[in-house]
């Protein structure tokens, strides 16, 4: 068993998926370049962050339901009865305003 093989198998036993895809090519990468433990480290944690927060934005988007393309921007606020339109955070109401530009 090679070391990239061992380090997948204990970043497996970690459940840490994105690391485990992408460690060979930071390796590649840490070596070409020369990078310092402390970079190599933090670009791996960074992938498996960044990993993390897509797979949790496409679980949630999974259990809302809503159809695809359904997001902010396409919000049509004006279709709700006023008394909820007034719910509506005023941040929010112009963040969607902006975005629906």
């Amino acid at each position: 068993m090679t070391q990239l093989d061992t380090l997948q198998k204990h970043f497996r036993t970690l459940r840490m998926p994105t690391a485990y895809e992408v460690i060979g090519e930071v390796i590649t990468s840490a070596q070409r370049e020369s990078w310092s433990l402390e970079t190599f480290t933090r670009e791996l944690l960074e992938q498996e962050l960044e990993g993390r927060r897509q797979r949790r934005i496409e679980r949630l988007k999974k259990v809302s339901h809503l159809p695809p393309g359904k997001t902010l921007a396409t919000f049509e606020r004006h279709r709700l009865p006023l008394q909820l339109q007034r719910l509506i955070p005023p941040g929010l109401r112009r963040r969607v305003r902006r975005q629906s530009r």
